[in-house]
């Protein structure tokens, strides 16, 4: 599935740490783009994810989960003119 310009999985990875976690707004599951964008009712649209939050998962998800290549989420506001 291609999220912010970014090639993810279409579903969960195996092995993904965060699986065993209680979902809640605070849960790392809220931000993940797979959950975020997948069927059946996705809850944004996968153009309309932050690219840069897409590259920070698939690292993350191309290192095989390693704690090291944990997603850092930056945060910017943008004020129209």
């Amino acid at each position: 599935m291609v999220i912010g310009d970014i090639e993810l999985p279409d579903s969960c990875p195996e092995g993904c740490p965060n699986q065993e976690q209680l979902f809640d707004m605070g849960g790392s599951c809220s931000r993940c783009p797979v959950f975020n964008c997948s069927d059946p009712f996705p809850l944004i649209e996968p153009h309309h994810f932050n690219r840069k939050w897409a590259e920070e998962y698939k690292a993350w998800f191309d290192s095989g989960f390693s704690r090291d290549a944990y997603p850092t989420l930056n945060f910017y506001l943008t004020v129209p003119y």
